[in-house]
């Protein structure tokens, strides 16, 4: 059995539910209190928590790539 992919993936499809949730309930409260402009800053948030989310290897990738050209 392999232990470390199953859990991977069970974390994985459990984390993106919870990231959707999270969005989701912040984003109608600061609907709900009319503070749109945090609204802006929620969306890029909410941009980057989906992209780690749904894409954690092509957000690692990037991120060494970066490291990379940056440090050498």
């Amino acid at each position: 059995m392999n232990f470390g992919p199953a859990f991977q993936a069970w974390i994985t499809t459990n984390l993106q539910a919870l990231v959707i949730a999270g969005i989701v309930c912040v984003g109608l409260y600061i609907l709900v209190t009319r503070q749109f402009t945090k609204l802006a800053g929620l969306l890029v948030v909410a941009f980057i928590a989906v992209g780690f989310a749904f894409n954690p290897m092509g957000v690692k990738t990037l991120l060494l790539n970066l490291f990379k050209k940056i440090f050498g």
